[in-house]
This record gives structure tokens, sequence and C-alpha cells, in this order.
């Protein structure tokens, strides 16, 4: 891990625009001690464009693309996973 992250304040929250996302990323936010970045797949979304409007980094992450969530990670502390429903065909 390099130094940056070791530094870093920046929690990246998966899902940040979903319902439990969104409320992660503001109570990090409002804690003032955090810089947040939310991901999500649609970053000119109306809930992205919020974030954005309320100080809050938005980036766009799809998981199925690698290098997409490699930048959306970038320099972060830590992620955040509020949560991630699998679907799995048995």
């Amino acid at each position: 891990f390099g130094e940056e992250m070791l530094t870093s304040n920046l929690q990246a929250v998966v899902t940040g625009t979903g319902v439990q996302g969104r409320s992660v990323c503001y109570a990090f936010h409002r804690s003032g001690n955090w810089t947040v970045r939310a991901l999500t797949r649609d970053p000119n979304g109306p809930v992205a464009r919020k974030l954005v409007q309320d100080g809050i980094q938005v980036a766009k992450a799809d998981f199925e693309k690698k290098d997409e969530l490699a930048q959306a990670f970038e320099g972060a502390y830590a992620v955040r996973c509020p949560y991630i429903i699998l679907h799995v065909a048995i």
C-alpha cells in the first residue's frame, strides 16, 4: 500500500447513490473529518449531482470494469460497502 493511502482521509463508498450508500456518504461528510467519494454507475444521475452539489465527490465505477474500480479507489484510506446484493443462479 502506498504512503498516500496511509495519510489519506478519503472514504470511497460503494453504491454511494443508493439509499444506504447515500446515508454512509452523508454521515462521513457531515463529521467534517473525511473526504467522501461516492461510487456509482451513473455519475450524471440526479442523486449523483446532488451529492456533488453537497460537496461529495462522485466517481463512475462499474463492478464489471476493473479499471474504473481501480481509479475510483485511488487514494482511498478505506472502501465502505454498505451492502452488495449478488444474484447467483443455482
